[in-house]
């Protein structure tokens, strides 16, 4: 089940995240990704979980998040020796994303507030 936290932004703007729960009631927390323009999602509940503080108006996950992913196709050799095609690695820091600079879409080294989005929109 996905359930919808909507924030107030300091402009009066509204700013949506989502939570979803398994059928185990363990929750992850997923937000819209700008630089990948997807969705990503990591538990906050269960024994393989991200640090959570809670604050739906201002989230904060620990620690960092890396999204690897490869090439459809790509031959088995080159996945053994690490090649990436594309990779996200985030911090999510009250309520906004630093992208560090080993991601290779072009939000590298940037730093933005959590946009709003829907699942359904994507």
């Amino acid at each position: 089940m996905v359930h919808r936290q909507t924030r107030t932004t300091p402009d009066g703007g509204k700013m949506s995240n989502w939570r979803a729960t398994n059928q185990h009631g363990n929750r992850s927390f997923i937000w819209y990704c700008p630089g990948c323009d997807i969705y990503h999602a990591v538990p906050i509940d269960g024994p393989k979980k991200w640090g959570f503080n809670e604050d739906w108006e201002s989230p904060t996950l620990t620690p960092s998040v890396l999204v690897n992913e490869d090439a459809s196709g790509v031959q088995d050799a080159d996945r053994m020796l690490g090649w990436i095609q594309h990779r996200c690695h985030v911090f999510i820091r009250e309520g906004r994303i630093k992208f560090l600079g080993d991601c290779t879409h072009d939000m590298a080294g940037r730093t933005v507030d959590l946009p709003t989005g829907d699942p359904e929109d994507v």
